[in-house]
């Protein structure tokens, strides 16, 4: 048995524009919103429904036509699970984000999780295997109703920057991971043993992983090659509570949990491997306790 933590949803890196530059919110009882990272083709196209038109987002400049997506579901729609500070998603947003849609990834209504195959994150959770366990880190920041007030995307990051920490916010146990292959016009993806593809597992999996992968980000694109983990559903979850796995702020030391972990090292996004069972118990008696 190991266990891979790995960081998603929406957070401040620089790197990629898919992240919104901004965390989701911590609230004082320690529960949260998991807030996704926004569908994209690249780094320089996201899509957006406004007003029942299709929109691309291209360099900046819109043009509606068909999306390349069956996700439809945007910041403005997806309802919050706290209720006392906001309706929906886009209500922690800046107000640019608010008819974009999302890239529900991991997706923890039905427990699958992807990654595309020439990824740094791809390539971890090809290794995993049935028994495994997967974890998945957010960088959350405490809630203010003031900096949240105007949705301001500058006053939001100037206010998140020092007060983010990476956090815990759910886990599946691994029953399955495939390598996948989807093609045009195809509503099936082509599933294979990872991590080469070579042998193919089609026909050999049941209705109920079947159907729970179609619903996956990945699997809604027209064309994808991704790896994808499917959790078991009586051991998978999204956390009430989030685990605060570091300090706050930049170079993200570990809090004690952490340490006890994953050791005495920085996490500032990224993967972590653990191999330790008792350090993967540690964690997991965390999560049983904040469900």
């Amino acid at each position: 048995m190991k266990a891979l933590l790995i960081h998603v949803g929406a957070d401040q890196s620089k790197k990629y524009k898919m992240t919104l530059g901004v965390n989701a919110p911590l609230f004082n009882d320690d529960t949260f919103e998991f807030i996704p990272i926004l569908e994209f083709y690249y780094d320089d196209t996201y899509f957006l429904r406004k007003g029942g038109h299709n929109i691309i987002m291209q360099n900046g400049e819109e043009q509606e036509g068909e999306l390349p997506t069956l996700e439809t579901r945007t910041y403005s729609t997806m309802e919050t699970r706290n209720k006392s500070f906001g309706r929906c998603l886009s209500d922690y947003l800046p107000q640019e984000y608010d008819d974009v849609v999302v890239h529900f990834d991991p997706d923890f209504e039905h427990f699958t999780y992807g990654d595309s195959v020439n990824t740094q994150k791809g390539t971890q959770i090809s290794k995993l295997k049935e028994g495994d366990y997967i974890f998945f880190v957010e960088s959350l920041a405490p809630y203010v109703k003031e900096v949240y007030a105007g949705r301001n995307k500058d006053l939001i990051k100037y206010y998140q920057q020092h007060n983010m920490a990476k956090f815990v916010i759910g886990y599946f146990k691994v029953q399955g991971v495939y390598y996948a292959i989807k093609a045009y016009d195809d509503p099936n993806p082509l599933l294979f043993i990872p991590p080469s593809g070579s042998e193919s597992v089609d026909g050999e999996i049941d209705d109920n992983i079947l159907n729970r992968i179609k619903n996956n980000a990945h699997t809604k694109r027209e064309e994808d090659e991704y790896y994808l983990v499917v959790g078991y559903q009586s051991d998978s979850v999204l956390l009430t509570r989030a685990i605060k796995l570091t300090e706050n702020g930049s170079p993200f030391k570990p809090s004690e949990i952490g340490r006890n972990v994953f050791g005495d090292v920085c996490y500032p996004r990224g993967v972590k491997w653990v191999y330790d069972p008792s350090r993967i118990q540690t964690l997991l008696n965390h999560c049983h306790s904040c469900m």
